[in-house]
């Protein structure tokens, strides 16, 4: 136990962690992110700002996941806006998953670059806004069919305080990898009303099949209240003939030394809603950013079935002891009923950990925590190895680990 801890030290210069899942930085406004933010030390530019965030551990998962051991996740930012209309930004990974497979072995390093131009003029009172290539995660609706998923194309928006439309073209396929899409989104008055379709525009050339996949076509509602903390969404869909729908509610309050945060959600899927993905889905991209998704998307489900309803809990409790010590608790449980064999599939991820942040004014801390969330095909890894498995993206393995997350 005591080289173990003492070699997750080694890798700590500065710490920052909450005992939150790992996520994936913003690629884009960087600017907005870190003006007037005493945790970020790197001295801004005129026309450039820099970002670094990294992610150490040691977690006893041996051969169950890529990322145990002792490694290491650093994501570094980079933002260039020669003038006040384009921003050119490069999110750059640098990992070693696990140092038990030899010295400095294996280890990835990889740049997502996006560029984002702003239209001088606004028309009326929209403003017009376009990015192309890294589009970093996307939904269409609010993840009924396509859910948190990593994009790469254009997206363009026109849009003002109370309306909004989008355009995005994927050359990923967002389910599979064998397509495009085209989707065309709008949200209008704050979004109590919205809706779009989304497009599959490649047929024997790339997904091999024989005519092009049904198109989706939805419609949408959210809102929230009492100053944020009341909230529902609401997704209907059809596809190829088939309807499916989803209802969430979500309540987050902050008080004092404790936050919570909860939704309840119910999804239902009709047979042939998900034709040509089930049985077929590929993640592709597989890291160590991706364990704050929820098991709930449909890519899970459609490994097995698209006849199926989901019910689910997402409940985040953070509790600050003092400056020093703090608690967090995640939790997410539900259910998979598959209405085409009467099965019923139960599942329920955490992650429990405890906080020690020892310097005054900042979220450096280490975390000690528990958890059984696992990335099912992590070995896959990026840029060079990529998924086609047709296997959730998530299995249980319960673990426990030390981590740090460090930002300058």
């Amino acid at each position: 136990m005591r080289p173990f801890l003492a070699s997750l030290i080694c890798f700590i210069i500065s710490v920052q962690s909450q005992a939150e899942y790992p996520f994936a930085r913003k690629n884009h406004d960087l600017a907005s992110e870190i003006k007037n933010n005493s945790q970020r030390l790197i001295p801004e530019f005129q026309f450039a700002r820099f970002a670094i965030d990294g992610d150490t551990w040691a977690r006893s998962l041996g051969i169950n996941d890529f990322y145990h051991g002792v490694g290491y996740w650093i994501q570094g930012r980079t933002e260039v806006n020669p003038n006040p209309f384009l921003f050119i930004n490069i999110r750059t990974i640098a990992y070693s998953g696990s140092s038990s497979e030899g010295y400095a072995n294996p280890t990835g390093f990889y740049n997502l670059i996006s560029f984002t131009g702003n239209w001088p003029q606004q028309f009326n009172t929209y403003s017009l806004k376009l990015r192309i290539v890294d589009l970093e995660r996307q939904n269409i609706g609010f993840g009924l069919l396509v859910q948190d998923r990593e994009m790469n194309g254009a997206l363009i928006q026109l849009s003002n305080e109370n309306h909004n439309f989008c355009l995005l073209g994927d050359s990923t396929g967002a389910l599979v990898s064998g397509d495009d899409l085209v989707n065309a989104q709008t949200q209008l008055f704050h979004d109590w009303i919205g809706g779009g379709a989304a497009f599959w525009t490649q047929s024997q050339s790339q997904s091999q099949l024989p005519k092009n996949r049904d198109p989706y076509y939805y419609i949408t509602s959210s809102h929230k209240f009492f100053e944020n903390q009341l909230g529902y969404e609401v997704e209907f869909g059809q596809r190829n003939s088939a309807h499916s729908g989803l209802i969430a509610f979500s309540f987050n309050r902050q008080k004092d030394f404790l936050s919570l945060q909860s939704k309840l959600e119910a999804r239902n899927y009709q047979a042939g809603f998900g034709k040509d993905f089930v049985g077929r889905i590929e993640h592709q991209y597989v890291s160590y950013d991706q364990y704050d998704k929820a098991y709930t998307n449909a890519m899970n489900l459609f490994t097995k079935s698209d006849r199926a309803s989901i019910y689910t809990l997402h409940l985040n409790i953070k509790y600050e002891i003092n400056d020093t010590w703090k608690l967090e608790s995640l939790n997410e449980i539900g259910t998979f009923d598959f209405r085409d064999n009467n099965e019923y599939s139960s599942f329920y991820f955490y992650r429990a950990g405890i906080d020690y942040c020892p310097i005054e004014k900042r979220d450096d801390c280490i975390s000690m925590f528990t958890s059984n969330k696992v990335l099912n095909v992590s070995y896959s890894r990026p840029p060079h190895q990529l998924s086609y498995s047709n296997v959730p993206l998530f299995k249980r393995v319960d673990y426990f680990g030390f981590e740090g997350r460090f930002r300058f």
